[in-house]
């Protein structure tokens, strides 16, 4: 004869295996309850993605570079900035700037409110590069090329425009103190302030921006959405966490006994529950208890 089974509350570290050794009872009891809700779930998601309009994407890279060509004429460089980072990122943001937008929306006359054409247009950098990518989505495949081209284009323009602004006022302002030069001072100084105005002038005309469009747009040929493959998999493994869900639920309900009378009202638990005892009866459990508390008297004694 073997030894007696411990209890479970002498060893609580085998309560998480036998229950999860239940759970896969429960699982593979009702199995037929996960494939089909991972079936009608991967259906579902596959009939609904291909409902969907077509949507495609197309994308134009511009370089940011450091290097002006009056600056090199000069023979001047310029260091590396103090925070790379934060002037990629300040970059990337003027790509999505509403003034960009109503250009390029005028420019291609688009039915699109400003506020709709930017939400369809992704900027952002290549990696760790200087290359930043300006992706456009649209329902019509020549759309989509033309918006990505037309803000990558745009944007340019823009930083032409900003690097021209410090040499624009400093000519103004040269201009304007050669305009209040006395015939007495501009015979002396006259012939200086004209040449620095001419110089900030040239100057100003020779800025790019430091940004040029490398890889322009093409059309696309394949949408990018939707993808009812990934999202009948997706849908697919949403269903399968929903099964066993389900399976664990009705493994839970205790199963149906028939000839068993039903207790009414708690009539029969009640009676049960005060039928008393036979005197020197124990239970089972009283019983592995007992021969615990035997063993560890043994072991105390020897």
């Amino acid at each position: 004869m073997g030894q007696p089974r411990p209890p479970i509350d002498i060893y609580p570290e085998i309560v998480p295996a036998r229950q999860a050794a239940s759970n896969l009872r429960k699982i593979g009891r009702f199995w037929w309850v996960i494939a089909l809700c991972v079936l009608l779930a991967s259906v579902a998601g596959y009939e609904i993605s291909t409902r969907q309009p077509s949507r495609y994407d197309a994308s134009a890279k511009v370089l940011l570079t450091n290097s002006e060509p009056e600056n090199v004429l000069n023979g001047r460089t310029l260091g590396p900035t103090l925070d790379p980072e934060r002037d990629l990122n300040t970059n990337v943001d003027l790509v999505k700037l509403t003034t960009v937008a109503s250009r390029v929306r005028a420019q291609l006359h688009l039915p699109l409110s400003i506020t709709a054409l930017l939400r369809e247009v992704k900027a952002g950098p290549e990696g760790t590069s200087n290359v930043i990518s300006i992706t456009a989505r649209d329902h019509v495949p020549a759309r989509a090329k033309a918006i990505a081209n037309a803000f990558a284009r745009r944007y340019i323009v823009v930083r032409r425009q900003q690097a021209q602004v410090p040499y624009k006022q400093a000519a103004l302002l040269a201009e304007a103190q050669l305009n209040a030069l006395t015939p007495a001072e501009r015979a002396v100084r006259g012939a200086a302030l004209s040449a620095r105005l001419h110089q900030f002038e040239v100057a100003g005309s020779l800025q790019t921006g430091n940004a040029q469009l490398i890889d322009p747009a093409t059309l696309p040929l394949t949408p990018s959405t939707p993808r009812p493959k990934k999202t009948a998999i997706i849908a697919g493994f949403i269903g399968l966490l929903v099964g066993i869900g389900f399976a664990l639920a009705l493994g839970a309900i205790p199963p149906l006994r028939v000839g068993v009378p039903v207790p009414v009202n708690g009539s029969s638990a009640g009676a049960a529950s005060a039928t008393p005892r036979p005197a020197g009866t124990r239970t089972a459990s009283e019983q592995e208890r007992e021969q615990e508390r035997e063993r560890e008297r043994a072991r105390e004694r020897g």
